[in-house]
């Protein structure tokens, strides 16, 4: 069954079907460490999804809203909301997605799992390191489960720029 067509979100002339966030923390001895979250088969990704007609008016409302859902509501949106500056975001063109940053304390990720567990879901949630050698998963290739998705192609940019604004 083909899946239902979406309207875009319509952001700054940018045409946006889907947004996330990507989560880190800033360990004492200044390290940075990104919270990814397995996707189906497609390997490691923010936590993010697809725009909901109807529901999400802007790509932020849309990650905010996702990132509370696949974190198994550990999040809370306000909680969301006052972590993510909605100015410091990257826009993956070739996915029609807006990737936003949030700062946030550490969580514990067992606990994530086992709430994804009582959901029937099957992700696997892990920090990694900001000096992490990621394998990217190709578009065209198989995926593989231990490699990042494609979507984040630049997470070393994306890292770089969160170093960047810790420095500010």
């Amino acid at each position: 069954m083909a899946e239902q067509y979406r309207d875009p979100i319509i952001y700054q002339g940018l045409k946006i079907k889907a947004a996330g966030v990507l989560l880190y923390k800033v360990d004492d001895n200044g390290k940075i460490w990104i919270l990814l979250r397995t996707t189906k088969n497609k390997g490691f990704s923010d936590l993010g999804g697809k725009n909901e007609p109807g529901v999400d008016r802007t790509p932020l409302d849309l990650a905010i809203r996702k990132c509370v859902s696949e974190s198994c509501d550990i999040f809370e949106e306000e909680q969301l909301r006052n972590a993510i500056d909605p100015n410091f975001y990257d826009h993956i063109k070739e996915s029609k997605y807006i990737l936003y940053y949030a700062k946030i304390d550490d969580i514990d990720v067992n606990e994530m799992q086992s709430r994804d567990v009582e959901m029937q879901e099957c992700h696997e949630y892990k920090w990694f390191p900001q000096d992490y050698n990621f394998i990217i998963n190709k578009q065209d290739e198989e995926p593989n489960p231990q490699h990042i998705h494609f979507r984040l192609f630049n997470l070393k940019k994306f890292i770089q720029k969160i170093v960047q604004n810790e420095r500010e």
